[in-house]
């Protein structure tokens, strides 16, 4: 019976694994491109990633039926040998944990950001070379993995539901070079930007088709305490808060 609810087992997931797989790769070549896109800066970051040693074999048992059933068999020698070696009864739920930490495609890629900076030699990017950056380089540096991984998440999304991105206090410190790099990435992936910014507002760039500006006011009343008024085509409309 345990053979042949292993052997339905491996019949079941592996064609899961393989669509996952395929998709895991799309993701991983998508973040590249992105993440590669700007060649025109001082700054450039690219991102490499490899399958990791100890997953190095898996990727032949999606299509392989004996690796399948030598990797199945694997991960049950695995298994047993964790609850024998237990002093405590173990939970499915744990069990569970372990197979898919084998079985899950995401978890067999060793990914790295490398950057250039100023013509010096190409390295990976650590938080501590992060921190020996510009102002706007640092923006840089976070934005442009996290605008990818917004790319990603989106083609995995409904076609019809909106992407909607909001930030608050959104490149106060960016020259506007940089500003409108990240605004043209911003509105390449979301449906409607939403951002508050200091007075002066945001630069039109190439891919923005529309921009509304409210602008917020605080007056402090005679009480003490203060009122926030939003400023639109001469209207004021009170915003209520605590």
């Amino acid at each position: 019976m345990f053979e042949s609810a292993k052997n339905n087992l491996t019949a079941d997931i592996f064609p899961i694994i393989k669509r996952k797989h395929k998709s895991v790769k799309e993701s991983l070549q998508k973040l590249k491109e992105y993440t590669e896109d700007n060649k025109t800066s001082m700054l450039q970051f690219f991102v490499e990633y490899q399958l990791d040693d100890k997953h190095a074999h898996k990727p032949a048992a999606i299509e392989d039926i004996n690796a399948q059933n030598e990797l199945m068999s694997n991960i049950n020698d695995k298994v047993l040998e964790f609850i024998n070696k237990s002093s405590e009864v173990v939970e499915t739920s744990t069990i569970e944990a372990m197979i898919l930490e084998d079985l899950e495609p995401s978890e067999w890629y060793d990914v790295s950001i490398e950057y250039i900076n100023n013509n010096k030699p190409r390295a990976v990017l650590t938080t501590e070379d992060v921190s020996t950056f510009s102002t706007g380089e640092r923006f840089r540096a976070y934005y442009t993995p996290l605008l990818a991984l917004f790319d990603i998440l989106k083609s995995q999304m409904r076609e019809d539901a909106p992407f909607i991105i909001l930030m608050d206090e959104a490149f106060d410190t960016l020259d506007e070079k940089q500003v409108k790099y990240i605004l043209n990435s911003i509105n390449t992936v979301s449906d409607l930007f939403i951002v508050t910014v200091p007075k002066g507002g945001l630069p039109m760039v190439e891919k923005t088709t529309r921009i509304d500006i409210i602008q917020l006011k605080k007056q402090e009343l005679p009480g003490g305490g203060v009122i926030t008024y939003a400023l639109r085509n001469n209207l004021f409309e009170e915003i209520e808060n605590d």
